[in-house]
């Protein structure tokens, strides 16, 4: 909780000011694969409801970075697959 509530806040803050598809900055707006692996196995320590939710918020921002070109199909689908591994 102490990770995750000041990077919602900071999100919050940037989609009241630039609209959502726009205010999502982050690895997986832009398509930082690394990043995301290294979220998923950190997170993967803590308990499943908090990776599932990990997962729902960025599966919903790879839709959005694909609206708004900050990544392309084969990212999107690289992020999926590490988001969806077990």
């Amino acid at each position: 909780m102490r990770a995750l509530l000041p990077l919602a806040k900071g999100t919050l803050s940037s989609i009241e000011s630039a609209g959502i598809a726009n205010g999502m900055a982050g690895p997986v707006s832009r398509g930082d694969v690394g990043s995301i692996e290294k979220h998923v196995a950190a997170l993967s320590k803590l308990p499943p409801d908090v990776m599932e939710f990990y997962r729902i918020v960025c599966d919903r921002t790879v839709g959005l970075g694909i609206n708004c070109g900050t990544i392309d199909e084969e990212k999107a689908a690289r992020l999926r697959r590490i988001l969806s591994a077990p």
